[in-house]
């Protein structure tokens, strides 16, 4: 009886969360969705993030797209999301040209690329607001740390989110630096006949949510996402 009252409240909760996110606007939509994810997260430890982020790593190398890949954008992460440094270092180590984005600006267009020359320069590089590791702003797009955003040198790009679903719909974070960047750099990479650039959302287990994502015309559909447990394909890829 125990275990059917609480399957009852879960159910119960789905469903109110679900009935809330239904009248809302798009926005609100999104931020009920947000602030359900990251409370989720809140309860996993170090240790769970750790122990996820190594089983999201094995089965990232797994994928055929990553094994063809040369150049590949990874985020380095922040609090709540899988940690990125070991995929950094395996990037390294099969040979494959490393990009990171920079955030220079509060606009949805201000997120540059630049080349990771080797693993442990992240290492020097002060934190910004959100705790993720980059290097000064005057540094960005000069001889130090040229801006490669716009040279359709990254074929592959590994994206953080607050929630993907198993279609691959991806719930950023609410700022459009990913989005924005993948539709201007795929518009580039067709007028130039290029494939457009192979996305995965990469999640801890709390991220992969049953419910629709809401999108706009301007949200990029993945064409994968992998988490600890399973890996998924858009119907697209």
């Amino acid at each position: 009886l125990k275990l059917q009252f609480l399957y009852f409240i879960g159910l119960t909760a789905i469903y109110n969360l679900t009935l809330r996110i239904i009248t809302m606007g798009l926005r609100e939509q999104k931020q009920v969705l947000r602030k359900s994810v990251q409370q989720k997260l809140k309860e996993l430890s170090s240790s769970d993030i750790e122990k996820q982020s190594d089983r999201v790593l094995n089965r990232l190398f797994e994928t055929s797209a990553l094994k063809n890949a040369a150049g590949v954008s990874v985020y380095l992460s922040m609090s709540g999301e899988v940690v990125t440094y070991a995929i950094v270092q395996r990037l390294f180590k099969a040979g494959k040209k490393v990009y990171v984005p920079c955030i220079t600006g509060p606009n949805h267009q201000d997120m540059r690329m630049i080349e990771l020359t080797a693993p442990t320069v992240i290492e020097d590089w002060p934190k910004n607001k959100w705790g993720i590791p980059e290097p000064s702003p005057e540094s960005i797009s000069s001889d130090i740390y040229p801006d490669v955003t716009h040279q359709m040198l990254i074929d592959t790009v590994l994206c953080p989110a607050v929630a993907f679903n198993s279609d691959c719909t991806r719930l950023g974070h609410g700022k459009g630096y990913y989005d924005s960047f993948l539709n201007r750099s795929n518009a580039l990479r067709i007028k130039a006949h290029k494939s457009p650039i192979y996305t995965i959302g990469l999640g801890l287990s709390p991220q992969l949510i049953e419910h629709k994502i809401p999108t706009d015309q301007y949200d990029v559909q993945l064409d994968a996402v992998v988490t600890p447990d399973a890996t998924f394909f858009s119907n697209a890829a």
